[in-house]
């Protein structure tokens, strides 16, 4: 089965109102489908809980995505169903929205979001609200929203007069180990360009989930040097194995 949910961001849908039907809900009998669960983050075949069937429907909406052919020749209903996790130790519960053929089952979209995940342990709390705010864009598919966040948190973090941001997060190494590579790398990334809040950003014209993912990355990477390295080697320390006594 094939997950199109990331092509969501990619107007897949001329209308994105994926769950209006154009008809009455039916009751189907429950199918398996195949994702990684938002819960536990571990990726499995979800079943039907007991008995409960889906509701099946008519979309009610123009389609312009790589299904186009086959939902042309008739294919055009969704399915709306709860689905349970098969990791015995998360059992998580999720809505799933599917496109139904009647050779296949694809995955449209599932919640809760699944969200890329960090440690907010120690990171002050105005940075850590913004790149929490970043993820949740980035899990809803607003890329540009999330990159955007992603830079206010870098700009809280490097708060100083003068210099870029670019020139700012350079200046870190100053106080924290950073690998050069990273840095280099980071200076690449487009939405450290100067224009990125301003109303000419064309630079964010383009910006695609793959930039969303690497940019909340780099801040998750830079804000562990700064803020979390101390707390991990305090908790090594504190494990340390007792000193017998001598006699």
């Amino acid at each position: 089965m094939t997950d199109i949910a990331d092509l969501l961001g990619a107007k897949v849908f001329l209308d994105p109102n994926i769950y209006k039907p154009s008809g009455k809900f039916i009751a189907a009998k429950a199918f398996r489908i195949n994702l990684r669960c938002p819960h536990c983050n571990k990726e499995g075949i979800f079943d039907p809980i007991d008995n409960i069937q889906d509701a099946l429907f008519p979309r009610a909406y123009k389609y312009d995505g790589p299904l186009k052919e086959a939902l042309q020749s008739g294919a055009d209903m969704f399915a709306i169903g709860i689905r349970s996790c098969p990791n015995s130790k998360c059992r998580g519960a999720v809505t799933i929205l599917a496109e139904v053929t009647p050779a296949s089952e694809t995955l449209v979209a599932s919640s809760s979001q699944i969200l890329i995940h960090f440690r907010s342990e120690n990171i002050p709390s105005n940075i850590s609200e913004s790149l929490k705010e970043a993820v949740v864009s980035n899990g809803a598919h607003a890329y540009r929203a999330s990159t955007l966040m992603v830079r206010r948190a870098l700009e809280l973090l490097c708060e100083a007069k003068g210099g870029n941001l670019k020139e700012r997060i350079g200046n870190l190494t100053n106080f924290v180990t950073l690998p050069p590579a990273l840095l280099e790398a980071a200076d690449e990334l487009r939405i450290l360009g100067n224009d990125a809040a301003h109303v000419n950003a064309h630079e964010y014209d383009n910006i695609s989930k793959e930039h969303s993912d690497v940019a909340i990355e780099l801040a998750k990477k830079i804000l562990e040097s700064v803020y979390q390295h101390d707390d991990l080697v305090a908790r090594l320390r504190n494990l340390k194995k007792p000193t017998v006594a001598k006699h």
